[in-house]
């Protein structure tokens, strides 16, 4: 099987278009995580391996691993570089846990009577939930905008401490203030970790799809893959990466 190949050298465009071409060779629904993108390639690889084909069928296997193989890299691409969505609305359609759903849906009680639950933490008092509310108060605490990638907001999380040691605060002051800081970014990092990524074509033309002219203005040119004409060889990890063609 062919094994998660993180340092790729190459940068493919991502379109709407392509994006719903992966998803779908995979049989991805509208979001997923990235373990459920993982076990579902794992599972394909491992039924489509030429390894394992019948002698008749291994020209077949050959193409659907390759085509399995360049769904998966091309959707680890679009991962790496993903815009987080982080408004509330967003996060309630893809993000909240089934329980807080629930109880948004239902209320706290069993024939479904209001429970008046508040659905947003306070950083002070314990860590925070992972709902809308929560991610939108964490949000602004850190200073992000709505949609953020993962290495901003490490960067920002690094700043805010580095500005926090500098501070002349009171000792409460501060350590209460390190305290929400950190609850803030932990939440975050909770997210992004169980992020389920959305395929959807408006998400990703809205959001995904300036890579495209930031890639035109950078190089002059509007290259398939970044760095030049990208090599379909015996020896490259993930061959045949032609979304354009449909079998």
């Amino acid at each position: 099987m062919s094994s998660d190949h993180e340092n790729l050298s190459w940068v493919p465009v991502i379109t709407p278009d392509r994006v719903q071409h992966a998803r779908k060779t995979l049989g991805l629904g509208e979001a997923a995580t990235f373990e459920e993108i993982r076990d579902v390639y794992r599972q394909l690889a491992r039924r489509y391996h030429p390894d394992g084909a019948p002698p008749e069928r291994h020209s077949e296997y050959s193409r659907m691993f390759r085509k399995i193989s360049a769904a998966y890299a091309y959707l680890k691409v679009l991962i790496r570089n993903y815009r987080y969505d982080l408004s509330e609305e967003a996060v309630k359609r893809d993000q909240e846990p089934a329980d807080i759903r629930h109880r948004r849906r239902f209320g706290g009680g069993l024939y479904g009577e209001e429970s008046g639950e508040d659905f947003q933490d306070d950083p002070s008092r314990g860590q925070l939930r992972l709902t809308a509310e929560n991610v939108t108060l964490a949000r602004k605490r850190l200073g992000l905008l709505k949609l953020t990638t993962g290495e901003q907001l490490r960067q920002r999380f690094r700043d805010l401490v580095g500005h926090h040691s500098r501070a002349d605060d009171t000792a409460s002051e501060s350590t209460d203030e390190a305290v929400q800081i950190n609850r803030c970014y932990e939440l975050l990092q909770h997210l992004m970790a169980t992020y389920r990524y959305s395929f959807r074509p408006g998400d990703i033309a809205e959001k995904q799809q300036d890579q495209l002219e930031s890639h035109r203005k950078r190089h002059g040119n509007d290259p398939v893959w970044a760095g030049g004409t990208y090599d379909d060889s015996e020896d490259d990890p993930y061959p045949d990466l032609d979304f354009e063609r449909s079998d």
